[in-house]
């Protein structure tokens, strides 16, 4: 499972999977949420304060 996501001058691909369970979408989109937080803030100069954490 994977999606691209434009963060104004970046853009990601972020690939979830290869394990044996079953895939769930809301991880995916976690991650890539999280990110795309992390590449907003490199751009303004500010550090890091995006985390993954569990999703719902």
């Amino acid at each position: 499972m994977a999606t691209v996501v434009r963060a104004g001058t970046v853009v990601l691909r972020v690939t979830y999977g290869g394990g044996y369970e079953e895939l769930n979408s809301s991880v995916l989109t976690g991650i890539a949420s999280m990110v795309t937080e992390r590449a907003h803030q490199a751009q303004n100069g500010e550090d890091p304060s995006a985390v993954f954490a569990e999703a719902p």
